[in-house]
């Protein structure tokens, strides 16, 4: 058996590799997860525990439906449960076709020292 550099050579015990590049450095991130296992270097999403993001094969996706942690899709629409104004009312106050609060806000107009109180 030869040593040396060739291709049919074996390589002496104390050989050098050239440094093709420098060593990487791995910063903290509240975002990211990083890991880095001999020359693969792995990241994911770091996903809150609050939920409103899922990890997917595809990537990271918005986590859209009805319960707490998850996000409103657009179309979302809340129950359509009756405005109570109460047994009195409220003179100029009534929902409208959608069940929203609508009216008019009147303003008490008071003299200048009476609002600086």
């Amino acid at each position: 058996m030869s040593l040396g550099t060739g291709t049919g050579d074996a390589a002496a015990g104390d050989h050098a590799h050239v440094q093709w590049h420098d060593l990487l450095t791995m910063l903290p991130s509240a975002t990211t997860e990083l890991s880095l296992a001999g020359q693969t270097l792995s990241a994911e999403v770091a996903l809150a525990s609050a939920g409103g993001l899922l990890a997917t094969d595809l990537g990271v996706a918005v986590d859209f439906g009805t319960d707490a942690p998850q996000a409103a899709p657009g179309n979302y629409t809340h129950r359509t449960a009756a405005i109570d104004f109460g047994s009195g009312g409220m003179p100029g106050w009534a929902s409208d076709w959608l069940n929203q609060c609508c009216g008019k806000v009147y303003r008490l107009t008071l003299p200048r020292a009476a609002r600086l109180g």
